[in-house]
Parts: structure tokens; C-alpha cells; sequence
């Protein structure tokens, strides 16, 4: 009991020390804009900010991949008079893009726009969300109970494939990341398998955009073709925690051409 207790204050420690790092990576995005506007724009105004968002690479060319910081005019943030709606904001390929969690309108005001409302009025069809639930607080469940039932209210479609938020790469705190290798490849196969379709637009986040997501968009770039090296830096651009040694890890060790090899045989073989 005395052991379990004192690697329970080292994660909480670990946690907080964690926060206030990220909040300020979030906070210092440079060179990208954080596209502002007045509380009585139109949504279809608002909108047009997510069309001017370019990729940071290309599928004919994987190992390019552009900074934020350098490419020109590249939008990672919308906020609406003094409410962020989408943050950690990036583009992947032409139909799909990728960030935090979008701002949900409080429960005690059920009228007015959102993150979600937004994305609907860009043009997007489809969210996937990587958050968790099942076995996590009751907060945690109505969270991505409630994000459900917005996303359904604007006519999207949603889907849930639950990722662990934390993972120090010490098996005693949080697991082997590498146990959740097939929810990985699930995640991957059903983001590639509606990028396919020329008539959708997906939207894939976690909490932050950070880490969950970028695991998943690392693996797949690594699919495309993506040198490591070239995934690491695109992931380090979107505030991947240096703490999340253990998704790191799944990343570096699932780049070996054997390894990408059978996580490639899984994607294929899961059902999206």
C-alpha cells in the first residue's frame, strides 16, 4: 500500500508539472493564426477560416513536411469574441483535419454556436473522438456522452474509439501503450477509410489534439511512407507531451519496418 501510494502522488505530481507545459506550448504556437472574430459575425464567415488551412505535407512527397511556424497564413486556432472554438488546429491530408477537443456550449445555455456548429457549417461530415471512458470517471463518460449528442444534433456522424490519455512508458503507472495497439490500428483504418471518400471531411481529436491524435496521424503517415524522424517533428509541432514517453515509444518502435509491417496487417484486418 505504501508503494501504490507513492507512485500515486509521483503521477500527480507528474500530472501538474504536465499542464502547466502544455498550456503554454498551446499558448505559443508561432508563426500560425489564431483566426479572431467579433462576437456578431456570421457562422458562414467564421467557416471560411478552416479553408485556409493548408496541409503540412503531401502524399507524393512523405518525407516533406512544413512547420506550422513556416507555412504561410496557416490558421491553428478559431475564436469567436472571447470563446475559443477549435484549437491545436492543423490539416492532414485534403479531407481530413485534426485538434482539440472543440468548445461545446454550456448545457445551461442550449442555444447559440459552438466548436461543433462550426465545423457542420465548414463542411465537415464525420468526428471522430479518442477520448476515454469506460472505466473513468462519470465526468469523463458524460463528456463524450455529451459530445455524442451534439455532433448527431448538427447531422454529423460520430465516432468513439477510446485511447489512454496518459502513458509515462512505466508499466506500474500507466500500462504498456503497445497493449492498445489494436485500437491504434482501428482508429487509423477508419480515419484512411473515409478519407477515401471524396465526400466527406473528418475531424479527429482527443483532449488536446496532442497526443492520442498524434499517435494515430503518426502511424498513419508512417503507412504512407513518412520517414520517423519527419513524424516525431510533425508531432512535437502539435505539443506531443515529453512526458507520454510510452506513445512515443509505440511510435519509434512500430516505425521498424517489421513492426510497421504487422501493424500494417492489423489496420487491413480491423473493422473501422
Amino acid at each position: 500500500m505504501q508503494v501504490k501510494r507513492i507512485f500515486s502522488k509521483l503521477l500527480i505530481a507528474l500530472m501538474l508539472i504536465t499542464i502547466p507545459l502544455r498550456v503554454a506550448s498551446q499558448s505559443n504556437e508561432e508563426g500560425c493564426v489564431k483566426r479572431e472574430f467579433s462576437e456578431g459575425t456570421t457562422i458562414e464567415e467564421q467557416s471560411a477560416a478552416l479553408r485556409d488551412l493548408s496541409t503540412g505535407w503531401e502524399r507524393n512527397h512523405p518525407d516533406v513536411y512544413t512547420k506550422r511556424a513556416k507555412r504561410s497564413g496557416s490558421v491553428c486556432a478559431v475564436k469567436v469574441g472571447q470563446h475559443l472554438l477549435l484549437r491545436n488546429l492543423d490539416r492532414v491530408s485534403l479531407n481530413v483535419f485534426r485538434g482539440a477537443q472543440p468548445l461545446m456550449r454550456d448545457a445551461s445555455k442550449p442555444t447559440g454556436e459552438d466548436g461543433f456548429t462550426l465545423l457542420r457549417a465548414a463542411g465537415f461530415t464525420d468526428i471522430i473522438d479518442l477520448r476515454q471512458s469506460k472505466n473513468q470517471k462519470e465526468s469523463a463518460q458524460d463528456r463524450v456522452r455529451l459530445e455524442e449528442k451534439r455532433v448527431v444534433e448538427e447531422g454529423l456522424k460520430f465516432y468513439a474509439i477510446e485511447l489512454p490519455s496518459l502513458n509515462f512508458g512505466i508499466p506500474l503507472l500507466s500500462g504498456k501503450f503497445s497493449e492498445h495497439v489494436s485500437d491504434v490500428a482501428r482508429a487509423v483504418r477508419l480515419m484512411r477509410a473515409l478519407e477515401t471518400q471524396p465526400d466527406r471531411k473528418i475531424f479527429i481529436h482527443c483532449s488536446h489534439g496532442a497526443d492520442r491524435t498524434g499517435v494515430v496521424v503518426a502511424m498513419s503517415r508512417l503507412l504512407d511512407g513518412a520517414p520517423l524522424i519527419t513524424v516525431l517533428d510533425e508531432a512535437d509541432d502539435h505539443s506531443f507531451s515529453r512526458f507520454q514517453r510510452g506513445m512515443r515509444r509505440f511510435i519509434q518502435t512500430y516505425a521498424q519496418p517489421e513492426r510497421l509491417a504487422e501493424f500494417r496487417r492489423l489496420v487491413e484486418e480491423s473493422q473501422p
